[in-house]
C-alpha cells in the first residue's frame, strides 16, 4: 500500500516536535517503508509552506537540508540509487564514488564534488550552478538541462556526456574531456574552453557566445547553426569544416586553419582573420563587413557574392580567388597579391588597391565589369590585368604598372593616370575624358576609338601606339 500525503506529514510533524530535522531517512525510519522519492516531494512542499510564513521561517531555514552526505553515502553504499530531486546545495562530497546514481532535478548548488566519481549518473535537470567539479568523472553522464552557471569543471572528464540544453554559462571548463559528449541547444555564454578537448563534439545550436576555445582540440566537432559571436576561436585548426550559415561575427579566428572550411553564407562581420589560412575556403554569400583578412591566404578562397563592405586585406594573397559579384567597397586591399584573382561584376568603389601587385607574368586577373569608381590602386602592378567595361571614374591610377592590361568600353574619366604605365595596353573604345596622364607610358598601346577628350596628355608617350588615328584626342595634339 503506497502512502499518503497525510502519512508523511504525520511523520515530519512528529519529528519537528522532538526537535530533529525531517530528512527523508528519519521520515522514512518513522514510517518504515515509502520511496525517497515520494517522501522528498512532500519534503520540499512542506519547506515551501514554511517559508511562506514569516513566522516560520527560521524552523524552515533550520530544517532546509532534505538529506546530509554522511546518509547519502549510506544509503549508496545500501543499493539505493533514487536521490531525485533531493536538497544537497553546498554539500561536500570530495573524492565520493557515486556510479549511475540518480540526481535529477537535484539541488547542488555551490555543492563541492571535487574529483567526484559520477560516471553514467542521472543529472537531468539538476542545479549544479557554482558548484565545484574540478577533476570529476562525468562521462557518459546525462545533464540534459542541468544548470551549471559558473561552475568549475576544470580539468573534468566528460567524454560522451550529454549537455543538450544545458546552461553553462559562465563555467570553467578549461582543460576538460569532451571527446564525443552532446551539447546541442546548450548555452556556453563566456564559458571558458580553452585548451579542453572537443573531439567529435556536436554543438548544433549551441550558443558560444564571448566563449574561449584557443588551444582547444576541435577535430570532426560539429557547429551547425551554432552561435559564436565574439568567441575567441585564435590558432583553432578549422580545416575542413562545415560552418556554412554559423554566426562568427566579431569572433577572434586570427592565425586560425579555416583551410577548405565551408563559410557560405556565414556571419564573419568584424571577425578577425588577421594571418588566418582560408586557402581554398567556400565563403560565398558570406557577411564580411568590417572583417580583418590581413596578411591572411585566401589562395584559391571562393568569396562570390560575398559582402567585404570596408573589409581589410591589406598584404593578404588572393591568387587565384573567386571574387565575382562581390562586395568591396571601401575596403583595404594594399599590397593585396591577385595572381589569377577573379573580381568580374564585383564593386570597389573607393577601395585602396596601393600597391597591390601580380607577380606571375602569365596570370590574369580578372577586373571585368568592375565598379572601380573612386578607388585607390595608386603603385599597384596590375601587368595584364582585364578592365573590360570596368567603371574606373576617378580612380587614383597614377604610378600604376598596367603594362598590357585590357580596358575594352572601360570608362576612366576623370582618373588619375599621370606616371601611369601603360605600354601594349588595349584601350580599345574606352572613355578617358578629362582625366589627367601627365607622363604616362602609352607606347606600343592599341587606341583604336579612345576618347582622350579634355584629358591632360602632357609629357604622354605615345611612341608606336596602335589606331592612334581614330582615337579622340584634344585639339592641340
Amino acid at each position: 500500500m503506497s502512502l499518503t500525503v497525510e502519512e508523511i506529514r504525520a511523520a515530519i510533524a512528529s519529528l519537528v516536535a522532538t526537535g530533529e530535522n525531517p530528512t527523508q531517512v528519519k521520515v522514512r525510519a518513522v514510517l518504515g517503508r515509502g520511496s525517497y522519492a515520494t517522501i522528498n516531494k512532500v519534503l520540499r512542499e512542506w519547506r515551501q509552506e514554511k517559508n511562506s510564513e514569516p513566522s516560520e521561517v527560521g524552523l524552515a531555514n533550520q530544517y532546509s537540508k532534505s538529506m546530509d552526505a554522511n546518509e547519502l553515502l549510506s544509503l549508496y553504499a545500501d543499493g539505493e540509487r533514487d536521490f531525485s530531486e533531493i536538497d544537497l546545495s553546498e554539500v561536500f562530497l570530495v573524492d565520493a564514488v557515486l556510479p549511475a546514481i540518480d540526481l535529477s532535478s537535484a539541488d547542488l548548488r555551490g555543492a563541492n564534488l571535487t574529483k567526484i566519481n559520477l560516471r553514467a549518473a542521472n543529472l537531468k535537470g539538476a542545479n549544479l550552478s557554482n558548484a565545484n567539479l574540478q577533476g570529476a568523472d562525468l562521462s557518459g553522464a546525462d545533464l540534459t538541462g542541468a544548470l551549471l552557471q559558473n561552475a568549475d569543471l576544470t580539468g573534468a572528464d566528460l567524454r560522451g556526456a550529454r549537455l543538450t540544453i544545458a546552461q553553462l554559462q559562465g563555467a570553467k571548463l578549461s582543460g576538460t574531456n569532451l571527446v564525443g559528449a552532446y551539447l546541442a541547444q546548450t548555452d556556453l555564454s563566456n564559458a571558458d574552453l580553452s585548451n579542453s578537448n572537443l573531439s567529435r563534439v556536436i554543438f548544433t545550436g549551441a550558443k558560444l557566445q564571448e566563449a574561449n576555445l584557443s588551444g582547444a582540440n576541435l577535430d570532426s566537432a560539429i557547429f551547425n547553426q551554432a552561435d559564436l559571436q565574439l568567441s575567441n576561436l585564435s590558432g583553432a585548426n578549422l580545416s575542413g569544416f562545415h560552418l556554412s550559415h554559423v554566426n562568427l561575427s566579431g569572433a577572434n579566428l586570427s592565425s586560425a586553419n579555416l583551410s577548405s572550411a565551408n563559410l557560405s553564407s556565414a556571419n564573419l562581420s568584424g571577425a578577425n582573420l588577421s594571418g588566418a589560412n582560408l586557402s581554398g575556403a567556400n565563403l560565398k554569400n558570406s557577411n564580411l563587413i568590417e572583417t580583418d583578412f590581413s596578411n591572411a591566404n585566401l589562395v584559391t578562397a571562393n568569396f562570390e557574392k560575398a559582402n567585404l563592405l570596408m573589409a581589410n586585406l591589406s598584404k593578404a594573397d588572393l591568387s587565384y580567388a573567386c571574387l565575382q559579384e562581390v562586395n568591396l567597397d571601401k575596403s583595404n586591399l594594399s599590397e593585396v597579391v591577385i595572381d589569377g584573382t577573379d573580381f568580374s561584376h564585383s564593386s570597389l568603389q573607393n577601395a585602396i588597391l596601393k600597391n597591390a601587385v601580380s607577380n606571375t607574368i602569365n596570370s590574369i586577373i580578372n577586373l571585368n565589369s568592375v565598379n572601380l569608381r573612386g578607388a585607390d590602386l595608386g603603385g599597384a602592378n596590375l601587368y595584364r590585368a582585364i578592365f573590360n567595361r570596368s567603371n574606373l571614374v576617378e580612380a587614383n591610377l597614377s604610378g600604376v604598372s598596367l603594362i598590357e592590361a585590357t580596358f575594352t568600353l572601360a570608362n576612366i574619366s576623370r582618373a588619375k593616370l599621370n606616371g601611369a604605365n601603360l605600354q601594349k595596353a588595349n584601350l580599345t573604345q574606352a572613355t578617358i575624358m578629362d582625366a589627367d596622364l601627365t607622363g604616362a607610358d602609352l607606347s606600343g598601346a592599341n587606341c583604336d576609338r579612345t576618347n582622350f577628350l579634355g584629358s591632360n596628355l602632357q609629357d604622354v608617350n605615345f611612341t608606336g601606339v596602335i589606331n592612334k588615328a581614330s582615337a579622340l584626342l584634344p585639339d592641340n595634339l
